[in-house]
């Protein structure tokens, strides 16, 4: 199975990383497993899968961090916690945790005459 396969695993993530808007792996990137365990609780055989993760929806927020949590092994309210922290202070101080773009702005129609 890919999940045991740690070469396997690795070539997913990094494939992972080239859609930052979409999946968590870019944002945690600089984080370490074992840190990830301490800051989300997670069960450290599964937490590698919070990199393949996508972004929890805003609408669906609740919902998406429980199916989350389920899936890496935490209490949820500690991964909610993980992912407001996040937005705050992202690990990588070198860019901001990425977000879904929102509607583009539509400037003002301005004639070329």
């Amino acid at each position: 199975m890919w999940s045991q396969d740690p070469d396997l695993r690795r070539r997913t993530i990094r494939r992972a990383m080239l859609h930052p808007t979409v999946y968590l792996a870019a944002s945690l990137a600089e984080v370490l497993d074992e840190n990830l365990v301490t800051l989300t609780g997670a069960d450290l055989e599964r937490v590698w899968r919070l990199r393949l993760a996508r972004w929890p929806r805003p609408a669906q927020w609740d919902a998406d961090v429980e199916g989350l949590a389920a899936w890496i092994g935490c209490d949820a309210k500690k991964l909610d916690r993980f992912f407001r922290l996040m937005e705050e202070s992202p690990p990588s101080s070198a860019a901001p945790a990425p977000r879904r773009p929102s509607r583009p702005r539509l400037l003002p129609w301005k004639p070329r005459w």
